[in-house]
């Protein structure tokens, strides 16, 4: 990668890393709490019932803080962080009360790693706000190594270092990847695994798989679920992917059984936090069962036929995140700017799919369009079961960023079928305007939020 690339990169991260307050981002209170019982020693429970969860007494400020601090436009006054507490009437505190979380429904590596250096930090400071800035480098770490990887499929898939450049800076400066990457939150690390595996197998697709392929990726795809839940699409994938290089190598049968070791051997190394979900909330995917909790039914019952049609629908959300939502409140630009945003990354993903497919270009359909699609296909599901369970919750850009690099590549697809320019160009073009999209996002939005 290009130094100026990496400098633009790092210097716009740097901006948002101090300009977004504590505990502003999305879940962040309650990550923190899982990451603050961990370093202590104790493994935080999904609540049973509805109804906010009861804390202990070091813990209780932050969620005060974060009530106040979501109707405060002036939170960098870090004097009301020491007496958010008496402003605050939603949060009642116990002594010694039970650990319960909603976030304790995510596997724990994410924020194993977290309470590493709330330990280191909380040990020489003692400092709430020192530590808190402590644990985001965790997310720090997992978005470089994102931004890593990004560029790589890059080269894998254009084989043009310029090109490269410009999509890598697309998609680390988009505000969402920025304050995932931010933010103490899984999705960044979740991402970072997700696209590693992609890139796993971009590598090796003209080369023979060794045993030691097969270990690395069964390593990935068993860390990329105990960061987060939703990577377990990525076991089909990896299948699928073994099934068409069988296919292409006329030995079918050898690499089914090499796709079935690697997931099987994955899926049980993973078994033992599903032992622990259903044990403690009976089910294997407790965030079925955070839904019930958080998300009221009040929204108006579909007919059958209609809920796939609202289900597909949905996904307008998470796409108008990427025009630049940030922080807990989701500030986001001014409407005009926010439809034609989504209209446009729509119609150009649209194309470029199209422009992928009818041009047969092997190594994106094999391996790029799939690696997306089985995210989609994972929050079509979530979709439909907030519509059939009339859920007021929604699908949400973070979640999708995984898919996030993927969708730039295939827009740069569909812009480049259009225009007759070189693609360079195309690439630059969509540069430049993530860098404007970066300031107006820093101006409009995060700057007015925060400090005016």
């Amino acid at each position: 990668m290009n130094v100026k690339t990496l400098l633009i990169i790092v210097c716009c991260y740097v901006v948002f890393f101090v300009a977004i307050p504590p505990f502003q981002l999305n879940d962040e209170p309650d990550h923190f709490q899982y990451v603050f019982w961990l370093a202590r020693g104790v493994f935080p429970k999904v609540p049973k019932a509805t109804g906010m969860p009861l804390f202990d007494k070091n813990i209780s400020t932050i969620y005060n803080v974060m009530e106040v601090a979501s109707n405060d436009n002036n939170l960098p006054n870090f004097s009301k962080i020491k007496t958010a507490r008496e402003q605050n009437i939603y949060f009642n505190t116990l002594y010694k009360s039970t650990p319960l979380t909603y976030q304790a429904h995510h596997p724990p590596l994410y924020h194993f790693l977290g309470s590493l250096l709330f330990r280191i930090s909380d040990t020489l400071f003692h400092n709430l706000i020192f530590i808190y800035y402590s644990v985001r480098l965790i997310s720090t770490a997992f978005y470089f190594l994102t931004i890593y990887v990004v560029w790589h499929i890059s080269i894998q898939l254009i084989k043009n270092k310029k090109i490269a450049d410009y999509l890598t800076v697309v998609f680390a400066i988009n505000p969402v990847a920025l304050k995932m990457g931010i933010a103490i939150n899984p999705d960044i690390a979740a991402t970072a695994l997700a696209l590693s595996i992609l890139l796993a197998f971009l590598a090796v697709r003209k080369k023979a798989i060794t045993k030691d392929f097969l270990i690395l990726i069964t390593v990935f795809l068993t860390i990329g679920t105990y960061v987060k839940f939703q990577n377990i699409v990525f076991f089909p994938f990896a299948f699928l992917v073994f099934l068409l290089r069988g296919v292409q190598e006329k030995k079918v049968r050898t690499y089914i059984i090499k796709g079935f070791m690697v997931c099987l051997s994955g899926l049980m190394l993973f078994l033992p936090w599903m032992i622990h979900s259903y044990i403690t909330t009976q089910s294997i995917t407790p965030s079925s069962v955070v839904y019930t909790f958080f998300c009221t039914q009040n929204n108006p019952q579909f007919t059958w036929y209609v809920i796939p049609f609202q289900a597909l629908l949905e996904f307008r959300h998470p796409i108008s995140h990427f025009a630049g939502f940030v922080g807990w409140g989701e500030p986001y630009p001014f409407k005009p700017f926010f439809i034609m945003y989504t209209i446009i990354f729509s119609l150009f993903l649209v194309l470029g799919i199209m422009k992928t497919i009818t041009s047969k270009q092997k190594e994106w359909i094999t391996y790029l369009i799939p690696h997306m699609t089985f995210i989609l296909l994972f929050f079509l599901g979530v979709s439909l079961t907030y519509k059939i369970n009339r859920y007021s919750c929604d699908i949400q850009g973070r979640y999708l960023l995984t898919a996030l690099f993927p969708f730039f590549l295939l827009i740069f697809q569909g812009i480049s079928s259009i225009f007759k320019t070189k693609r360079e160009t195309v690439a630059h073009i969509m540069f430049l305007f993530s860098i404007w999209q970066f300031l107006f996002i820093l101006c409009y939005v995060l700057i007015p939020r925060y400090y005016v």
